[in-house]
């Protein structure tokens, strides 16, 4: 697949996360991509999401759990022809 093709899904990917934490009652914040694409938060609770496409890779999951937060930390994964999302939550241990 070419390159904006994936920079494309991707991106619209990282907007679809947004929004599904949106309409669940998250504020959002979309982050600067290099650890976490998306940051929402409610009341006393803060989630930490990578979006990733096709697959997490253990780098995904390394980058995730080096990040030291007392929130929760999750890699979102979203699939071809699938719209739901694959969530895997890291933890630090």
């Amino acid at each position: 697949m070419p390159d904006e093709k994936i920079k494309r899904r991707l991106a619209r990917a990282k907007t679809r996360a947004a929004e599904i934490l949106q309409q669940t009652g998250y504020n959002t914040i979309v982050s600067d991509n290099n650890i976490f694409c998306v940051v929402g938060s409610r009341r006393k609770e803060v989630r930490f999401i990578r979006v990733v496409i096709d697959n997490i890779t253990a780098r995904d999951i390394e980058t995730v759990k080096d990040f030291r937060t007392s929130g929760t930390k999750e890699i979102w994964c979203k699939q071809p022809n699938d719209s739901s999302f694959k969530i895997e939550e890291v933890s630090e241990l």
